[in-house]
């Protein structure tokens, strides 16, 4: 597995925000994480990415332990999308994915040609090909998000943690976003707000009140049960006739 946690809790002023999570994943393998608000899906992003430190259980990267790796290690196999996008505020597109490249540089392994190659391609990827010149501060909040998500893909990390990647995004850039996550090679954690987005994973991991209520493939946790329990709605499961795919449509769970 190359990235996995065991019995893993964070607690503040005695309330777990995180509880016992343990899972466990295979290379290249998409893991959706689905939730109400508050349920801890940040925190666990966070603490999968080694940013928090858990209040117990451990975290591993590809069979080491998470805690006793140097950051630099850390950063060059793992790359975290945060939920806001946050930088200088005079620092240009191009540069900021550069950062992206920052792990792999040393006194010994200065900046070259590929890692332009590395940082072109990152912005191709999120459709900003044009934008490497532009100011960080006269982007939209979906354009900054697209910029964060090509700092991590400039990074080449064999994980990718994304939490709500597609949040500001316009419906077009979610859906290239999306897919262009499931054509990588990485394995990813993506939380996920839509439901339906988080079909498109291989499996789905569904966080109540900071602990695993469940985790499997789409069809086995899209259910109607789960869907009333856990979100407090009503999903009826249609079918599109484009492509034979199931879509839900929700209504409030007094329907």
């Amino acid at each position: 597995m190359i990235l996995s946690c065991h019995e893993l809790g964070w607690r503040v002023r005695n309330r777990a925000i995180v509880n016992d999570v343990s899972l466990s994943l295979r290379p290249g393998e998409k893991l959706g994480l689905i939730g109400p608000n508050g349920s801890g899906k940040s925190t666990l992003l966070h603490m999968l990415a080694g940013i928090q430190k858990p209040s117990r259980g451990r975290v591993e990267l590809d069979g080491a332990p998470l805690a006793k790796m140097r950051q630099r290690d850390i950063a060059q196999r793992l790359a975290l999308v945060e939920q806001h996008a946050d930088t200088a505020d005079r620092i240009t597109v191009r540069h900021a994915v550069e950062l992206g490249r920052t792990p792999w540089l040393s006194a010994l392994r200065g900046w070259s040609a590929g890692d332009d190659d590395i940082v072109t391609q990152a912005l191709a990827d999120v459709d900003l090909s044009g934008f490497g010149d532009r100011h960080w501060h006269t982007l939209s909040g979906g354009e900054q998000q697209r910029v964060h998500i090509a700092r991590a893909l400039a990074q080449r990390p064999q994980v990718l943690l994304l939490d709500e990647p597609t949040n500001h995004l316009d419906i077009r850039h979610q859906l290239s976003i999306l897919e262009l996550i499931q054509r990588l090679p990485t394995t990813a954690i993506i939380a996920l707000h839509d439901l339906n987005q988080a079909t498109l994973c291989d499996r789905i991991c569904v966080l109540q009140d900071g602990k695993l209520r469940a985790i499997g493939t789409p069809s086995e946790i899209m259910t109607e049960t789960l869907l009333r329990e856990v979100f407090g709605v009503c999903g009826h499961f249609l079918v599109d006739p484009a492509d034979n795919a199931q879509v839900i449509r929700f209504h409030t769970a007094t329907y």
